[in-house]
């Protein structure tokens, strides 16, 4: 190798022992020559270092190896191995994936024919949770324009840049932002707008390896404030030329974003509102209808949300100190938990609470209470009879959401709304409302009674959050009105009904998961079932016997030898580029 190679490959390292090694070996066996590896070390607590140094002894003239003090943004250790780089190109990838062993050939070979600034493959999408690979980002053999290259996305693995393009984006904007975990998105489309020359090869560059279960059951806001902070960085720091196409990128990354991180809604909520006057006079933008009408359906939802307050009815049994905790824990990142009792409530305020009081019908007048306060300051009421499984952000900027019980009434255990919403203050007035002779009405029906009659909903069973100017949930409490992907429907919801405390006399219902259900009832599309309470021992039944098909031998054979030969053929592809 010359002291000025032609390709710098830059690949920061932080804990990727268990697979580093894959990695290292594919940067090694490339059949391009002229090239230098920059590994920079961002303070690993595994034996990641060590690995390298091995490699930086084994080929001293190829390999160099730095330590940088730790940093939790991956962006420093890249800026750091930018400054080490002498070739004419750059070439960065992660640590844990694998380079197929011609790609710095095939990528060089036409930054140089065409004197490309910047030149891209496509990759394979090997996912290890279910064994399957695909084939993404292909874009034909071709010549790119600028403003097509920003929306091919963001992601550093498939393309070779040219050097001095990196230099000169440096010194327009700055390195790569080091406050994000999401620099790619932020700095790439920057450096994609300064490009002019740009070439796609119809070649495979990269293996990108998902080893674990990408979820967002978890709640952690940083995730959704760093792509946000990225997403501003790129369109605030873009080629002013090409702003338009770093804003239809950003506005197409919220849409996905609303559904693979719908659990922040609010959060994002927030970003459309900010940049809507922006995005409303785009053209790119407002000439892709779906994603126009998406983003503008929820721009138009409520200036304020709903505050972070959660109602809990503390008449008669009341909640414990442990439910309490509980709901604390998992509706909102900080929960106010109010609960109602005689201490704030009172009782003698009209004849409804009187009676109620009286005959010891709590659970209707822990509910009117919390409509009231609803009212007055906005909020969320539940009851014993919802498990939370997610926090209720993704519900605090609509106006007023309720619960599908079944197709043909609207729950009692869950709603909420913003400050002075109309449709709550219905619901209160059907508890003083002399034409309701019976003053113990089920809040359902009360609810459903106002949706269908007073707002002319028809009742259908399945979400729908923008139709009406509030949004109604499945009975799962379903929050999304789309699946991620044809393989992932993902688990839309933030709670479901439990009844299994319910009073043996009311009707019952059973929550099942959606595959479940489709399983059960032989549906692809695994619709909406309602389980009353006169369908449990045919229910039962058919669950008694999923159990013992499950748990014989012949069935475990089968799904032991199904995963075999998923793993072969994975493991078949993946001896291919490891050994060819």
């Amino acid at each position: 190798m010359s002291d000025s190679p032609i390709i710098s490959v830059l690949i920061p390292v932080y804990n990727s022992a268990e697979h580093l090694r894959l990695c290292m070996n594919s940067l090694i066996n490339q059949s391009f020559e002229d090239y230098e590896i920059i590994a920079v070390n961002n303070g690993s607590e595994d034996n990641s270092l060590e690995i390298l140094e091995e490699y930086a002894q084994e080929y001293p003239d190829k390999v160099f190896v730095y330590t940088i003090e730790h940093s939790n943004f991956v962006g420093t250790g890249r800026n750091y191995g930018i400054s080490k780089a002498r070739g004419q190109y750059l070439y960065i990838c992660d640590s844990d994936d694998i380079v197929e062993k011609h790609a710095l050939t095939w990528l060089h070979g036409r930054a140089e024919y065409y004197k490309a600034d910047v030149v891209y493959g496509y990759f394979n999408f090997v996912n290890l949770q279910n064994n399957t690979v695909k084939i993404m980002g292909r874009d034909g053999e071709r010549a790119v324009t600028t403003g097509e290259l920003i929306l091919t996305g963001a992601d550093y693995w498939r393309r070779l840049y040219k050097k001095s393009l990196i230099d000169e984006v440096i010194e327009k904007v700055g390195p790569i932002p080091e406050n994000t975990n999401f620099d790619d998105v932020a700095w790439l489309p920057v450096v994609h707008s300064y490009a002019k020359v740009i070439r796609s090869a119809d070649r495979p560059i990269y293996n990108y390896f998902r080893r674990t279960q990408s979820t967002v059951g978890g709640y952690s806001p940083n995730v959704v404030e760093y792509s946000i902070i990225s997403e501003q960085y790129a369109m605030d720091n873009c080629n002013p030329k090409y702003r338009e196409y770093a804003e239809l990128y950003v506005a197409r990354r919220i849409k996905n974003n609303l559904i693979s991180r719908w659990i922040y809604t609010d959060k994002l909520v927030e970003q459309i509102k900010k940049n809507w006057d922006v995005f409303s006079k785009n053209k790119l933008i407002t000439g892709e209808k779906d994603l126009y009408n998406k983003l503008s359906d929820y721009n138009e939802l409520a200036d304020e949300p709903m505050p972070e307050t959660i109602y809990l009815n503390g008449f008669g049994a009341g909640f414990s100190d442990d439910d309490i905790n509980s709901v604390k824990e998992k509706a909102f990142n900080e929960c106010n938990c109010v609960v109602l009792n005689e201490s704030n409530c009172d009782v003698n305020k009209n004849r409804f609470t009187k009676e109620a009081y009286k005959n010891s019908e709590f659970k209707l007048l822990g509910a009117y209470f919390a409509l009231e306060n609803i009212y007055e300051n906005g909020g969320i009421y539940i009851t014993k009879n919802i498990d939370i499984e997610r926090p209720f952000n993704s519900l605090r900027y609509f106006n007023a959401f309720f619960a599908y019980k079944n197709i043909t009434e609207f729950s009692e255990e869950i709603f909420g709304g913003i400050k002075g919403n109309p449709v709550i203050k219905s619901i209160i007035n059907t508890f003083v409302e002399e034409r309701y002779k019976n003053i113990f009405m089920p809040l359902g029906e009360r609810i459903t009674n106002i949706i269908c009659v007073k707002y002319g909903v028809k009742m259908n069973g399945t979400t729908d959050l923008f139709s009406n100017g509030f949004a109604l949930l499945g009975p799962s409490v379903t929050v999304a009105d789309t699946y991620y992907g044809q393989d992932n429907p993902g688990n839309f919801h933030v709670c479901s009904h439990n009844y299994k405390d319910a009073d043996s006399s009311d009707k019952q219902y059973i929550t099942l998961e959606k595959a479940s259900v489709a399983a059960l009832s032989c549906s692809a599309s695994g619709n909406v079932i309602v389980n009353r309470k006169e369908d449990s021992q045919e229910l039962q039944f058919y669950k008694n016997r999923v159990s013992l098909i499950e748990q014989s031998g012949a069935y475990r054979l089968a799904v032991l030898l199904g995963r075999i030969g998923n793993k072969l053929k994975v493991f078949k592809w993946l001896g291919k580029k490891l050994f060819k």
